[in-house]
Formats: structure tokens, C-alpha cells, sequence
């Protein structure tokens, strides 16, 4: 499938921060949570893995956990972190290094429509996919 555009919810404050997608039964190809601060996530109570790429303040990936499934705990040096349906960073073609810079610095606490095509990968930037 296709995905060109992703509609990501913005968690910026304590509450929506702390409640991530605990109580969420699944998220669809084209939807992800982007969590302001945020450099470690969990995935106790959750009820689907889900795909963890996290995001220093220049915006660029520095770390793709993949596939993390319930009851797991992950961290990297990032200021965000993306949490995406499982296997979307995979099909979206993600990598460290890569610069989403549309989610450096979110404005509010919004739906941000992120353009797929509009992706860039920053040059002389390790191609390494990902990191379980």
C-alpha cells in the first residue's frame, strides 16, 4: 500500500503526553502520535506494537525501534518521538539521518498533516535502518 500522507496528533502537554495511545485499540496506516518532549517511550497496557522513531530537535531520526511490542521500554538521545502503526516506518521508507523537519517544532496541540513526498534524507547521514 501506498501511504502519502500521514495525519499525526500532537501530544504536547502532561496529560496527552502521559495517556500516548493507552486506551487506543489500533492506529491505521495513515495516522501517528508525536509526543513533545520526549526522549523514552513504553508500551505497558497497550494492546498493539507499534513503531518508535525518535526525533532530535533539528528533526532529524535518530533512532527507529521497530516492531516494539507490549510491555517493552525504549529511549534515545531525541527531543520527540513518533509512535507509528507497526511496520509503517518500514513502508514509509524512514531512516536515521533522515530529516522530517515539519515535526521539529509543532506549534500546538494539533493534527499536523505531514506531506510523504516532501521527505529528504540529510547527505553524509549513516543509512543504518533501524535498531531493536
Amino acid at each position: 500500500m501506498q501511504i502519502d500522507m500521514l495525519d499525526i496528533r500532537i501530544a504536547r502537554y502532561f496529560w496527552s503526553r502521559a495517556i500516548g495511545l493507552l486506551g487506543t485499540r489500533s492506529l491505521s496506516d495513515r495516522q501517528g502520535l508525536l509526543i513533545v518532549p520526549c526522549n523514552s517511550v513504553h508500551t505497558f497496557f497497550m494492546l498493539f506494537a507499534i513503531d518508535v522513531v525518535f526525533i532530535d530537535r533539528a528533526g532529524k531520526i535518530s533512532r527507529i525501534v521497530e516492531q516494539m511490542r507490549p510491555w517493552r521500554f525504549a529511549g534515545a538521545k531525541a527531543h520527540s518521538c513518533l509512535e507509528l502503526n507497526a511496520g509503517n516506518a518500514a513502508r514509509l521508507g524512514l531512516q536515521v539521518g533522515q530529516c522530517l523537519s515539519q515535526l521539529a517544532h509543532p506549534v500546538s496541540e494539533k493534527i499536523i498533516r505531514l506531506d510523504l513526498a516532501m521527505l529528504a534524507t540529510l547527505p553524509g547521514i549513516s543509512s543504518h535502518r533501524h535498531d531493536n
